[in-house]
């Protein structure tokens, strides 16, 4: 279990590496492809608190992206998240270049070091689920029973469900990895055909909504 646990965070911690270049306007980016949409509002209180810009403006909030934007004073960063790209911000001018690799700077420290900050209450739901996961992942692995779905054992949801639950103690939860929890979890899905625990199931799935 243990080493099923240490493979899956390094598997996530290969995937949250940034990626830094330039836009079409010839100006800097900075993206983590796998950061979900709900780091953009976070992003929006780092730069905040840390640059002095004001609060996220405009922003189009859609299944598969949000997009908006934040000021200070006439230096407007770009900034979202879309399935294709993951989280993104972007400058349009050489004082937001400086800007967007110190900030991108900051955000490669805190992936480093998961303290992406939650209120009290997300706080506390996340470490239920990622304490519901890792029992969840702990029954999986010790399954023997067959399974009819995409898995082909109980070992390789295990590895899926602590990919996650690294996901959600970053703050970094996909919508993809989100979408897959719930199907895994569902009534009558894989985890009743591998475990069978009603009761564990139901109390993963009815806290999924608040990832």
């Amino acid at each position: 279990m243990v080493e099923i646990q240490d493979r899956a965070m390094e598997a996530y911690k290969r995937k949250l590496r940034s990626c830094r270049g330039e836009a079409a306007n010839g100006h800097r980016t900075y993206d983590v492809q796998y950061l979900g949409p709900q780091f953009v509002t976070k992003a929006g209180e780092i730069l905040q608190d840390r640059f002095g810009f004001g609060p996220l403006v405009e922003r189009v909030v859609g299944l598969d992206a949000v997009i908006t934007e934040c000021k200070k004073g006439d230096l407007i960063l770009h900034l979202g998240w879309d399935n294709w790209t993951g989280f993104y911000v972007m400058a349009d001018s050489l004082a937001g270049d400086l800007v967007v690799d110190q900030f991108g700077d900051y955000v490669d420290s805190i992936l480093a070091n998961p303290a992406i900050l939650l209120s009290e209450e997300e706080e506390a739901d996340n470490k239920k689920h990622c304490r519901l996961l890792e029992v969840a992942a702990q029954r999986l692995s010790a399954s023997q029973r067959l399974n009819w779905s995409a898995y082909s054992s109980g070992n390789e949801i295990a590895r899926f469900a602590l990919e996650c639950k690294a996901a959600i103690e970053r703050g970094a939860m996909t919508m993809a990895q989100k979408r897959e929890l719930r199907r895994i979890f569902a009534p009558t899905s894989d985890w009743d055909d591998m475990v069978g625990d009603v009761d564990l199931g139901n109390c993963v799935f009815s806290l999924i909504e608040k990832l």
